[in-house]
């Protein structure tokens, strides 16, 4: 059987442009994710937490803000234990190091439920989301 002149070669080409084209695809893919992981990771470091610390409610951001922390919300799987508090006036958070509500500033707070009745509010170390606003830093 007599091959082709140049076959070889030929051959030789089309694995490299394949070789080079698998690379493109797996480089471009693993920038796409690095991009995307980033941005994930940005977001965790500008994002608000509450959580309990004794009987001490803390309000902290992995970043410095500012924040205005305007509310305090209550989520649950069943419909009627969602709600939402009202923070008056709202706490701002100017550095990473946040603040904080006591216990008897907690227990002060008015809850409402997703329909706006008022509802008791939830327990002391109740897992709840501090809603807020980043501001603007003027420079």
């Amino acid at each position: 059987m007599n091959a082709l002149p140049g076959t070889d070669r030929n051959v030789r080409r089309l694995g490299i442009c394949l070789a080079i084209q698998a690379a493109v695809i797996v480089f471009g893919l693993l920038a796409l994710w690095m991009y995307w992981m980033t941005l994930r990771a940005q977001d965790g470091f500008r994002v608000v937490r509450a959580f309990w610390k004794g009987d001490t409610l803390y309000i902290r951001s992995a970043s410095d803000g500012p924040y205005m922390v305007t509310a305090l919300a209550h989520y649950s799987s069943d419909e009627g234990n969602k709600s939402t508090a009202t923070i008056s006036p709202p706490l701002h958070v100017i550095d990473s190091l946040g603040t904080r509500i006591e216990k008897a500033e907690y227990i002060r707070l008015t809850w409402r439920s997703i329909t706006s009745e008022k509802v008791p509010g939830p327990g002391l170390h109740s897992q709840l989301v501090a809603l807020y606003c980043p501001l603007n830093r003027s420079r």
